[in-house]
């Protein structure tokens, strides 16, 4: 055993001989031995698109109160950013070259550029109201064109909508409507602002029912005008903190009982179009969990699907007797049809991870969908295909199921049937599991296809405290023999290794 020792110890000098070594200097010691960058759980994710300069970033925030820009081909972190531990990152908006955060729950917001460098920093309380204890304030951000390549962004917090000036944060104008405001949606041409507001009081309770009332507020950023439509009855479900309001432009799609609700602002008008042709009876029926909509592109109208379960959860592996069967549709707002686009087995989980649209069209084109808890689909609400990529075997073992998605489409203009729809598009998705980890599926060409390119763990980045504690020492071997040398049980590092490598 002896010989063991010296050669381990010849092979280590050999290797030192041979690669780049790092030690610490004797004023070092006790400050740090190693150094590992993380950004935590992230909670959003921009992927840089079309805008100069360019960049290969996909720009992140996590609760850990970081804004962070990773490379798209090695998942490295190109720049990072830490806020203040008391200002949690609320959002983060990508248009062209700059990024736009909203964070401290709507008190700061922030521009920077696509290199990380901070171009101003405003604070939206001195011109809003903090909400009333345990009053909930929603905040949200869109980017909207002032003039001509003149852009601005339009921040919802302590329910006031604010409009700041890109090239200097300067506030254009505000306005603070006596409804409490729920989210913030542009149309295509990003020249309006579509403030939604949901008001559960008891009044507008007792005079709608059990959801409240709904309404929308739009402002038209380039003639400085408002416009309110009239008060809507919520559904009843959206009181039970279910928010199943979507917002998309000017119109809003909810679904209440068996009828999808779609309101157009331009007709200042609601149709009903019922589930009762593509749901049996028992499916729609009081007590089953509430269907959920996805909204599209305003020119192709909203897509709608049932939740059943909980992703990962039993009952989503079971017979499906828990709910409603899972299916997507096509909301045709031209035509006022309800086209079926997919229908899964009854109980088979569904919900939508993110979506995309084609660099050359306005509306969206693709969702990312998650269908079992190690596998996600691709579906084009164009033509209604859909694409299915399991993740590896091993996958949920190592890392648990998907928990969120942001999906990033690239369309090469060369190729005019991926823009058609004739063949998918190539894409990357951004996955985050349960153990925060990271990774990016992304088309590779043929013959390899769809494959993970690579993962980032994060497990470490959302630690608090830590404590280093000793390791046991290794059991000896039983057919060692007694009195080792020194060298071999010794206190040594190189020792104590060679005694772990034996045991």
């Amino acid at each position: 055993m002896k010989n063991i020792g010296k050669l381990l110890l010849t092979i280590v000098f050999c290797l030192a001989a041979c690669q780049v070594s790092q030690a610490l200097y004797e004023d070092e010691t006790g400050k740090f031995d190693w150094f590992k960058e993380h950004v935590g759980r992230i909670t959003h994710a921009e992927f840089h698109s079309g805008g100069k300069p360019a960049r290969k970033h996909v720009y992140v925030a996590t609760d850990s109160n970081v804004i962070a820009a990773l490379s798209t081909k090695t998942g490295e972190i190109v720049w990072r950013r830490i806020l203040d531990p008391a200002e949690p990152v609320d959002l983060i908006v990508y248009h062209g070259s700059h990024v736009v955060s909203v964070s401290g729950r709507g008190k700061h917001v922030r521009l920077w550029d696509v290199d990380g460098a901070l171009i101003w920093d405003q604070i939206t309380v001195t011109d809003a109201p903090r909400p009333a204890a345990g009053v909930p304030s929603p905040v949200d951000a869109e980017m909207v064109e002032v003039a001509d390549k003149e852009w601005a962004v339009a921040v919802l917090a302590y329910n006031t909508v604010q409009v700041r000036a890109v090239s200097d944060g300067r506030l254009l104008w505000s306005h603070q409507p006596p409804q409490p405001l729920l989210k913030l949606s542009v149309g295509e041409t990003r020249t309006a602002v579509h403030a939604l507001w949901h008001n559960t009081n008891v009044a507008a309770t007792q005079a709608s029912g059990s959801g409240g009332q709904w309404g929308l507020i739009t402002y038209n950023i380039k003639d400085d005008t408002m416009k309110q439509s009239q008060a809507f009855a919520a559904p009843a479900a959206a009181a039970d903190g279910a928010n199943l309001l979507q917002l998309l432009g000017s119109e809003v799609l909810y679904v209440d009982g068996a009828l999808v609700q779609h309101y157009s602002s331009a007709a200042d008008q609601l149709t009903n179009y019922p589930l009762a042709p593509f749901f049996a009876a028992q499916q729609l029926e009081p007590g089953r969990p509430p269907l959920r909509v996805h909204p599209i592109g305003t020119s192709q109208g909203f897509l709608v699907y049932s939740e059943p379960t909980t992703p990962g959860s039993p009952a989503s592996s079971g017979n499906g007797s828990s709910g409603a069967a899972a299916a997507i549709f096509k909301l045709n707002a031209h035509d006022k049809r309800l086209t079926m686009l997919t229908q899964w087995a009854q109980g088979q989980q569904v919900r939508v991870l993110s979506q995309a649209h084609a660099p050359a069209a306005g509306s969206t084109r693709w969702l990312a969908l998650q269908t079992a808890p190690n596998e996600v689909a691709l579906l084009d609400v164009g033509c209604g295909s859909l694409e299915t990529f399991t993740l590896s075997a091993g996958h949920q073992h190592e890392h648990g199921p998907v928990e969120l998605g942001w999906l990033h489409v690239v369309v090469p203009r060369k190729q005019a049937d991926q823009a058609s729809g004739t063949s998918p598009p190539a894409f990357r998705l951004l996955l985050r599991s349960r153990d925060h980890a990271v990774h990016v599926l992304e088309t590779a060409g043929p013959p390899k296809g769809v494959q993970v390119s690579w993962v980032r763990e994060e497990g470490l980045g959302s630690v608090r405290q830590a404590r280093l504690v000793p390791l046991p020492p290794a059991a000896a071997s039983s057919a060692e023999p007694a009195g080792q040398p020194d060298e071999v049980n010794g206190g040594g590092v190189l020792a104590q290794a060679t005694a772990r490598i034996k045991a």
